[in-house]
């Protein structure tokens, strides 16, 4: 898996993210990701060490988790509907939509 900076959403070419609410905390450090799932709806996975969750983008919610504590899946969620946009957009270049 391929990362790049958290600043930089871009995940156009299938590249994951490591991506942070506070770059002080390691522990929260998330890569986010689409997978060759495009007959899906819009969707990103989201994983740290074992936890692995996945997001449907129109419109923002959980679709399913596994070892996220419900505060950690309520920071990753506001996340996600913050760069919604942005993640609809790589979805689209990255499946060809």
């Amino acid at each position: 898996m391929k990362y790049c900076q958290p600043a930089d959403l871009n995940l156009q070419s299938g590249l994951a993210v490591k991506w942070s609410d506070n770059d002080a905390d390691r522990s929260a450090k998330w890569a986010l990701f689409y997978a060759g799932d495009r007959q899906e709806p819009p969707h990103i996975h989201v994983e740290r060490d074992d936890c692995l969750a996945k997001f449907w983008l129109e419109p923002v919610r959980l679709q399913r988790s596994g070892g996220f504590d419900s505060s950690e899946i309520s920071r990753i969620e506001k996340l996600v509907a913050e760069q919604s946009e942005q993640l609809l957009k790589g979805w689209n270049e990255y499946f060809s939509r």
